[in-house]
């Protein structure tokens, strides 16, 4: 049978009202999808969208939950779909934010600024997080999300968001261990950190200046005593 013919089909089944009935109805029309891929972009995608987006609107949360994990790592995945899933509580977001490269650097960025921090703890999970995605989860993320995002080295960091980092992590020894332990952290800001860090930190910020580039190190110390001066100056005033 066609999977024109086997949708419609289902759309005329999905008219009945038990919950139970639409969750298998969702597990057949997900199972149909993968079992026969539509070309990304086309009307027989869109229609599968619309479909799995209204089905999932109309189960109970544990479906959308299976659903969820199983477009999670699908590259294919309804774009629709995807995106109400994100939105989702976090039992059934967790997979697709985490996962999806369904999901680009504007939908992260969107709920980044958005969601709560459950959610933006999975962002930080992910396998690739750019700049600009990292820059709004410090932004919007307590130090916990924010230590999760700093400990995943497939993290992006501008030098801005290093900067904003390490000052928190003046008052929150949640970001210190994170930042010490990461291994792109600007010498210059570890340097800063010698100041505020316990006695562990500091021998690892120590052996890691030991095993470095000794010019590197000077200019970097060089970097911290000039700002940590312009600093003392500014609270002098």
């Amino acid at each position: 049978m066609a999977v024109n013919s086997k949708l419609n089909n289902l759309v005329e089944l999905a008219k009945e009202k038990s919950s139970d009935r639409r969750r298998t109805l969702l597990r057949e029309v997900t199972d149909l999808f993968f079992d026969e891929p539509p070309e990304q972009g086309s009307g027989e995608s869109a229609e599968f969208d619309n479909i799995l987006t209204a089905l999932a609107e109309q189960t109970v949360q544990e479906a959308r939950e299976e659903l969820a994990e199983r477009f999670a790592d699908a590259p294919q995945a309804p774009r629709g779909l995807v995106l109400k899933l994100a939105h989702d509580a976090i039992e059934v977001a967790g997979p697709v934010l985490a996962r999806s490269t369904v999901l680009n650097d504007d939908d992260l960025v969107g709920l980044a600024e958005s969601a709560g921090q459950t959610h933006l703890k999975a962002i930080s999970q992910r396998d690739k997080v750019s700049e600009r995605v990292s820059d709004t989860i410090v932004r919007h993320g307590d130090d916990d999300t924010v230590a999760q995002l700093i400990r995943n080295d497939g993290a992006r960091l501008s030098r801005a968001t290093y900067e904003v980092v390490t000052e928190r992590a003046e008052q929150s020894e949640v970001l210190q261990g994170p930042l010490v332990e990461r291994a792109d952290t600007p010498n210059d800001l570890l340097a800063d950190m010698m100041l505020t860090v316990g006695k562990r930190l500091r021998d690892k910020i120590s052996e890691r200046f030991e095993n470095a580039d000794q010019a590197a190190i000077e200019q970097a110390m060089a970097a911290s005593q000039a700002r940590l001066a312009a600093r003392m100056e500014e609270d002098e005033q």
